[in-house]
This record gives structure tokens, sequence and C-alpha cells, in this order.
């Protein structure tokens, strides 16, 4: 079935029909149920493929937004503009609710039950290849206490969930983020990566109304890299152009 009408088709059948040709009693649409967030190595490679990334549950919005600078120039003698495209930022605000777990900044750095395949120690290098997933985070040479609110190490007792410092030079090294899109047949849509992303900003509130405590933060990251439909293991009847 082809995907658009061109304007004479619609004219004809505009009464009777949609606008775009959709098997609408399939279901087959995209929900936020269907989407999810994973956190990940700054960069992905052969080594890591999105199947190895590690959800974020309890998300309650995530906002992706890309801009890119346009200059626009004129000449004289012509009233027409040009229009020189210049570099695309990429920013991410996500807000999740906070429990008694993992808070938003470890989450997004922490995986594997207080492992993490990723991340590597100040001045190290990333080890996709580490045996033992489930191994704690190394903070060797680093105070805990400048991360979150313990002081017996990492992941030693409940209170090291809460990472709340970003002033801390553990913020300093770059995370990965997915996003990895699905209809409700479970079939692949697309996704993308963002690669090399920093925390920029963290903001915590409360109020006597609320029944739920929630965080938020705000992402910069290098660039955004198309996740295509054979690297989630899926299929389509469509293209995604990356």
């Amino acid at each position: 079935m082809a995907s658009v009408k061109t304007l004479q088709t619609w004219i004809e059948k505009f009464t009777s029909d949609h606008t775009q040709p959709l098997d609408t009693t399939a279901g087959d649409f995209l929900s936020s149920e269907s989407v999810v967030l994973l956190s990940g190595p700054p960069k992905l490679d052969t080594a890591i493929t999105p199947q190895n990334l590690i959800p974020i549950g309890l998300v309650q919005n995530v906002q992706v937004t890309q801009a890119k600078q346009i200059q626009q120039l004129f000449e004289i003698g012509s009233k027409l503009p040009f229009f020189v495209p210049g570099r695309t930022t990429v920013q991410v605000g996500m807000a999740r609710v906070l429990f008694d777990g993992p808070s938003l900044m470890e989450a997004l750095y922490v995986s594997q039950e207080g492992g993490n395949l990723y991340i590597p120690a100040i001045g190290g290098d990333v080890d996709t290849a580490q045996s033992n997933p489930g191994e704690p985070y190394n903070l060797a040479g680093e105070d805990p206490i400048l991360i979150g609110t313990t002081t017996d190490g990492f992941r030693t007792n409940n209170n090291a969930e809460f990472f709340i410092n970003l002033a801390s030079e553990f913020f300093n090294k770059p995370l990965g983020l997915g996003c990895v899109l699905y209809d409700m047949q479970q079939q692949a849509y697309g996704g993308f990566y963002l690669e090399e992303c920093y925390i920029q900003s963290h903001r915590f509130s409360a109020s006597a109304q609320q029944t739920v405590l929630m965080e938020d933060v705000g992402i910069r990251c290098t660039a955004l890299r198309p996740i295509s439909i054979d690297e989630l293991g899926g299929s389509s009847q469509g293209t995604i152009a990356g």
C-alpha cells in the first residue's frame, strides 16, 4: 500500500478516506509505553550493541531538542536571501520519580546491580569488555561523599544510591543515552543514541501537595546518532531515514 497520496487522489476520496493511507484497524501506533530510554557508554561501537544497553525506569517525561545555526545573508542588488547552515547543538531534559532506590543521576551512570560496564575510573579508559558486569564501580582516589550521602564507599549501604553533588569530578566523565521506539506490534521503528553526554543541570523540588518527589536533569551532548532497525533486531514495513 502506498504511504502517500497525490492531491488528485485525495480530491477523489476525501469524503470517505483518510488523508494518508494507514491501516488504523491494526492499532499499529507508536506510544510512550513502547519507547524506552537507555544508559550506555559514551559512544556505541561494535563491542556494545543497543541490545546491551540498560533501560532507565520511572522516567515521567523526556525532551530532546536539536538546534542548527542558520546564518541569513543578503546581497546588494537582490531581495532574496542566502542561508548558510552552521553547527548543530543537542539538549536533553529528563524528569524522573525519586524512590527508595537509585536516584536519576546514578541511573544515568550506574547499572547492573551496582556495577557499570561503561564508565571509566577518573583518568582511565572505558572497559567495554569487562567480564563481570556486577562488579561495583571503582571509586578509588575519589571521596564518595562528594557524589552522594555515604561515607562508607560506593554502594555499601542504601544511602549510596542518592547521587546529588553535580560538582563532583565523577560527573565530569561523559555517558551515553539511547532512545529506541517500537510500535504496538513490537516491531522496531527506529531510535537514536546521544553520544558523549554531560549533565549540565540538576533540579530537585518538593511541596506539601506532592504525593511523589521528582528530580530532573538537563543534559548536553556532542552528537545524535540514528540507530537503524537492523541494530534493534526488529523489522518494519517502511524505511527510516537517518
